[in-house]
């Protein structure tokens, strides 16, 4: 199994607090991962880091099996193409779950058949296939 994305030991502080500590998280190349807990636990830390919008003071993320992120140097973060959206207030109102998701894709320029098709392997097994056509509104 090739590993898309894998954060080995990453430790981030945040205006000297410590927010992640020693965090070890694989996802398969091609497949979706899910980063679940309270609010302040450092999901969206985590994320960030991977995208490289916030530098580990330890540890090491790796991307498609090459370092982005650890002893041998910071990859820039456009280089890395990681795209994330956050939950509430960063989602755009007018946009449906399934229209946050192609935002992303569109990105790739990808066709809409494989777009479409990206998009059902998300939501299928998240169970969240019905609830595509709504708006962040209606969501909890």
């Amino acid at each position: 199994m090739s590993v898309g994305l894998e954060l080995r030991g990453v430790e981030v502080a945040l205006d000297g607090a410590s927010v992640i500590r020693a965090l070890d998280f694989a996802v398969p190349a091609g497949g979706v991962g899910v980063l679940v807990g309270p609010s302040g636990a450092g999901k969206s830390t985590a994320l960030r880091a991977a995208a490289g919008l916030v530098r580990p003071k330890a540890g090491e993320i790796r991307l498609g099996g090459r370092s982005v992120s650890g002893p041998g140097g910071e990859e820039d973060p456009a280089r890395r193409r990681v795209g994330f959206l956050f939950q509430g207030y960063a989602l755009w109102p007018h946009l449906t779950v399934e229209r946050h998701l192609r935002f992303v894709l569109d990105g790739a320029r990808l066709p809409r058949g494989e777009q479409r098709r990206r998009i059902d392997e998300v939501l299928e097994p998240l169970g969240l296939a019905p609830l595509r056509d709504r708006l962040p509104e209606s969501l909890s």
